[in-house]
């Protein structure tokens, strides 16, 4: 992930995402990406869940490309949309 790439919007408080991005001192959605990239990869408790990667401060690609698409819905920006790609992981595409 290359947070430069991405629209650098203000946060604005506008739900209780973006209050609890602000609560952190993140007041930039660049800052945010970079943020949620540098936690570690984990699963979380419950993977529908996926505000747990700020209470559990870890999450998976998934979860955590899903709270940042949801702080942008909540913000009201379209620059941004979460896609689902599906492919067959083997031995020679995937890493242990």
């Amino acid at each position: 992930m290359i947070p430069e790439r991405f629209p650098n919007f203000k946060i604005a408080p506008l739900g209780s995402i973006s209050k609890s991005f602000l609560d952190l001192g993140l007041t930039h959605f660049q800052q945010v990406a970079q943020y949620i990239g540098g936690l570690p990869y984990g699963r979380n408790a419950d993977r529908a869940d996926y505000t747990l990667v700020l209470n559990e401060s870890k999450g998976t690609c998934s979860t955590k490309h899903a709270l940042l698409s949801a702080l942008c819905l909540e913000q009201n920006r379209d620059e941004i949309t979460l896609f689902t790609g599906i492919y067959e992981m083997n031995e020679h595409n995937t890493l242990e």
